[in-house]
């Protein structure tokens, strides 16, 4: 049978043409609605601009066929070879397409809206600016897929397999991809916007300038993935993978980041406000520049990580790690709650002196308000220990010498504090703080010492011989008179910033000398 005689019966009324072969021919522009042409043989037919709507093609070759602008309506394509064939500008809502074969196909600008592909292979399909909303890919494979602009909207992804698929600029508003394979996708430019990406594996991705706002990625794997400027706000990055991951200048605001790796992310001028950072393990980033306004670091491991000039403006810090952590240029009016306590102090010293009497009175009324603005507990006794017994004598031979107070971290008294009444003069009682350090250090335990009148404040520490209080502190505080560049070296013991390592020979004399603070 040729395409002539097909096309008489046809219209003579005949419907039932199965088993026909018909390879090469032109049909092109034909009218073959509602036929059975099921079974038949069409490899390297022209069906261009055909009608073939509601016909029923179960089992037939279409292998390198064309099919550009056909109309495919509720078309029956069960079990149908369609591999190379080119469908550019289809219509194929409503087709059945249960088993075929699609690979290397030319989809593009079809509209495949709201059919079912589960499972299907997809490989090297091109589907660039194919309208596939609300279409079921679930579990389908579209490694190497041209999906640019593609209209994938609310589309079921979960599971696929989008293995180095091109997505650029694509829309996947509220698709489902969960536990998606997108590993090296190139998603540039895509829509992302309220997608559901949990679990889904998206290492080395490009989603560079990719809106994936109100999204879900929790456990979501995005390790060396490009994420430059991407707006990721609000979205949940909850126990999500991101190390190594490039997020410079992205739009993280009220993200949820909590127990989420981002070791070695860079994170350069990031907007992470009011994101919640709780518990994240942030070892070894780049947040130079980043924004830190609100955010929550509560327990988030900073260790190693650059913080260059970020602003920290009430920011939550509880129980952060910033071991060796770079704090370069972070301007110290970001700090505000420094600022603020330290301003709230004085004023509090100013209006007391005239009422405390003695060395007692000065360490309860001057002391321990320091000590608190440092962020250490001074109602926890493990913490502040008050009349701290640093004394070489043993047990039973009288009163055993104390130091007023000795602030423990992990049980260790790593720093003592000797408190005089203000009006003291403190180079006096110096041989004394030296003898309790020495005491307190006879295990190597204490590493700073320091001697205050509640007003002014030495900072001690052995640099020039182990275990040996040095002769002249290697910091001092007055709240008398103090700078801008004094608050960055007074938050070296912040509790949130302390790290013992700080305080060794060559890197203690850079930090202090050249107003370095945070091991580097």
């Amino acid at each position: 049978m040729d395409a002539k005689e097909l096309l008489s019966l046809y219209a003579a009324g005949e419907r039932y043409f199965r088993d026909i072969c018909l390879m090469y021919v032109d049909l092109s522009n034909a009218n073959l609605e509602g036929a059975n042409l099921s079974f038949a043989d069409f490899m390297n037919a022209n069906l261009s601009g055909a009608n073939l709507s509601h016909a029923n093609l179960v089992g037939s070759y279409l292998r390198e066929a064309n099919l550009t602008g056909a109309n495919l309506i509720n078309t029956n394509l069960i079990d149908v070879d369609l591999r190379g064939c080119n469908l550019t500008g289809c219509d194929l809502r409503n087709v059945k397409l249960d088993c075929a074969k699609l690979d290397f196909a030319n989809l593009s600008n079809a509209n495949l809206s709201g059919i079912c592909l589960d499972h299907h292979s997809l490989r090297y399909v091109i589907l660039t600016n194919a309208n596939l909303t609300k279409v079921s890919l679930a579990k389908a494979i579209l490694s190497d897929v041209s999906l640019d602009y593609a209209d994938l909207s609310e589309c079921n992804l979960s599971s696929a397999r989008l293995f180095d698929t091109n997505l650029f600029e694509a829309n996947l508003k509220n698709a489902n991809l969960s536990k998606a394979n997108l590993l090296f996708a190139k998603m540039e430019f895509a829509n992302l916007t309220g997608a559901n990406l949990q679990g889904a594996d998206i290492s080395c991705a490009n989603l560079a300038h990719t809106k994936l706002s109100d999204s879900n990625l929790y456990l979501a794997d995005l390790e060396q993935a490009n994420l430059y400027k991407s707006d990721l706000s609000r979205a949940n990055l909850e126990k999500a993978t991101l190390s190594d991951s490039y997020l410079c200048c992205s739009d993280l605001k009220e993200a949820i980041l909590s127990e989420s790796d981002l070791l070695r992310a860079n994170l350069e001028g990031a907007n992470l406000e009011l994101a919640n950072l709780k518990c994240a393990n942030l070892e070894d980033s780049n947040l130079e520049r980043a924004n830190l306004e609100l955010a929550n670091l509560t327990k988030a491991d900073l260790s190693g990580a650059n913080l260059t000039r970020a602003h920290f403006s009430n920011t939550i810090l509880t129980g952060a790690n910033f071991s060796k952590t770079i704090l370069d240029g972070v301007e110290p009016e970001a700090l505000s709650y420094l600022i603020k306590d330290i301003s709230d102090i004085y004023i509090k010293t100013t209006d007391q002196l005239d009422h405390i009497d003695n060395e007692s009175e000065t360490g309860k009324s001057l002391i321990l308000p320091f000590i608190k603005m440092l962020g250490y507990d001074i109602h926890n006794a493990q913490e502040v220990k008050s009349e701290f017994k640093a004394d070489f004598r043993n047990k039973g031979k009288g009163k055993a010498n104390a130091v007023d107070f000795a602030i423990q971290i992990n049980n260790e008294p790593l720093i003592i504090i000797e408190t005089k009444h203000h009006r003291e003069n403190l180079e006096s009682y110096q041989g004394q703080l030296a003898e309790y350090f020495a005491a307190s250090n006879s295990k190597g335990r204490t590493k700073i010492g320091i001697l205050t009148n509640g007003i002014i404040y030495k900072f001690f520490t052995d640099d020039n011989k182990e275990n040996v209080m040095d002769d002249k502190p290697f910091f001092e505080f007055s709240f008398r008179n103090y700078s801008c560049e004094d608050i960055e070296k007074l938050l070296l013991f912040h509790r949130n910033f302390f790290d013992i390592t700080n305080f060794k020979n060559e890197e203690l004399f850079y930090c202090f000398n050249f107003g370095k603070f945070g091991g580097h």
